[in-house]
């Protein structure tokens, strides 16, 4: 019994020592600048034909990815960016509570004063509004046109 479980564990540290992932390398053809994606990572990307999806990344093959249960090869990308999660959540709550600030002090201000001029006060609130629930995405963009190339390739997880 002794054996086996120094059979399990002995086959466990060489499974983590060996264990492998697959990842997006980004490589700028000018700056020779390396970006690495591991796999399961949220991205939203854009096509060819402009269609954009967002969420984890899974690789398929050795010229394709999955997003958001899409099948998009590497020649269709057109530009991808890293999409956080938490950071998505806190910068769109920012922007709508702060838009919906802007918009009632705006209101309050027609009410107030009662002219209707000042209903443009709350006109900043309504675009921080809108782009809060836009999803709004603060990380840089590579893209194809900037020089960047997308290729699979694969990383050592130790």
């Amino acid at each position: 019994m002794k054996n086996i479980a120094l059979l399990f564990f002995a086959l466990f540290v060489t499974q983590l020592l060996f264990a492998q992932a697959n990842a997006l390398k980004l490589t700028n053809t000018e700056t020779e600048e390396v970006i690495i994606i591991p796999e399961n990572k949220r991205v939203r990307v854009k096509t060819v034909d402009g269609k954009k999806y967002s969420g984890r990344f899974t690789v398929q093959d050795s010229s394709s990815i999955l997003v958001d249960k899409h099948l998009v090869t590497l020649d269709e990308l057109v530009k991808i960016k890293r999409h956080p999660l938490v950071q998505n959540i806190i910068v769109s709550s920012l922007f709508i509570w702060s838009g919906l600030v802007f918009t009632v002090v705006g209101l309050w201000m027609v009410s107030w004063s009662g002219q209707p001029i000042l209903a443009l006060a709350g006109l900043p609130g309504v675009t921080l509004t809108y782009f809060g629930f836009t999803g709004p995405n603060l990380k840089k963009a590579y893209k194809v046109a900037g020089n960047w190339k997308y290729e699979l390739v694969t990383i050592n997880k130790s």
